[in-house]
């Protein structure tokens, strides 16, 4: 198991397969940057060429600064492309790849980090992500879904409801209170995991009395059991 493993069954729990597209512009002599039909695009999967009607198109090689002649730069999350040269009247640019519905796969990896700290807090001994069965890999993926949810709260919550003198209704909050439903939907599926399996934020947990030490006046250690024929050194909880 993986981040990458993870990442997938978040975009599971999205519903977001992503969509292929492809988009043809014709050349006006003039223009360099334009629209893609979608947001949220991968830059793995997009191809770019111009079709000037020869047997060969004119591949376009993708840049991260300023594009030179023959490059192009991608905008991702608004879903926009510049290209180094102007496209000439009588050509195509030509865009095919894959964007996803709601969120890239690079904005989705800090959310599946946060959510697997939280999920791992306090274990003993501590483990790797690599390390996640595939059911704890499920519950990772819910709470990065529902991390990623938040941030969308916070862009929705600047929108209020807008009622126009005509009696037109805008319902600008609707978007935020649809997005906190989803949240809740996600945590109880969460929680009801974690208590079930009794790992995770809602595991049950079992605290140790501690007791102070007559001859000392100091509170007497706890360690990590170990199995009985365990000789490495003993490990302090606390």
């Amino acid at each position: 198991m993986s981040l990458e493993s993870i990442i997938d069954k978040a975009r599971l729990v999205f519903r977001d397969y992503g969509e292929a597209f492809q988009a043809r512009v014709a050349g006006d002599g003039a223009s360099q940057r334009f629209d893609l039909p979608t947001t949220n695009v991968d830059a793995a999967t997009l191809n770019v060429w111009i079709d000037d009607g020869g047997p060969t198109p004119n591949t376009l090689t993708p840049t991260t600064g300023p594009p030179a002649a023959g490059e192009y730069l991608l905008e991702p999350r608004g879903g926009t492309i510049t290209v180094g040269d102007v496209i000439a009247q009588g050509t195509v640019l030509v865009v095919d790849g894959v964007g996803a519905l709601f969120t890239l796969v690079e904005d989705l990896s800090p959310f599946v980090e946060i959510a697997f700290d939280l999920h791992t807090q306090g274990r003993y001994p501590p483990i790797t992500i690599d390390e996640l069965s595939a059911t704890e890999e499920l519950m990772v993926a819910l709470l990065a879904v529902r991390e990623s949810l938040w941030a969308e709260v916070a862009e929705h919550g600047h929108q209020v409801d807008v009622t126009t003198p005509e009696g037109m209704h805008i319902p600008g909050g609707q978007a935020f209170n649809q997005l906190m439903q989803m949240i809740e939907i996600i945590e109880n599926r969460y929680r009801e995991l974690s208590t079930r399996l009794g790992i995770g934020l809602y595991a049950i947990s079992q605290d140790d009395l501690r007791r102070v030490s007559r001859t000392t006046n100091r509170l007497v250690p706890l360690y990590w059991p170990r199995e009985f024929d365990d000789i490495s050194p003993p490990v302090r909880k606390n």
